[in-house]
């Protein structure tokens, strides 16, 4: 396929915020996510 390269941008000293407690660990609570058309197979 001619797809265009993908870049991603690596950065250091940002600040990282965690998830309300709910929120951690989505996919082991709910394995099929909230999408309609079912899981993406992607391990947790």
């Amino acid at each position: 396929a001619n797809y265009p390269a993908i870049t991603t941008e690596l950065a250091v000293d940002q600040h990282f915020y965690y998830a309300e407690h709910y929120h951690q660990q989505y996919l082991a609570k709910v394995p099929n996510g909230y999408c309609g058309i079912g899981g993406t197979g992607v391990c947790y």
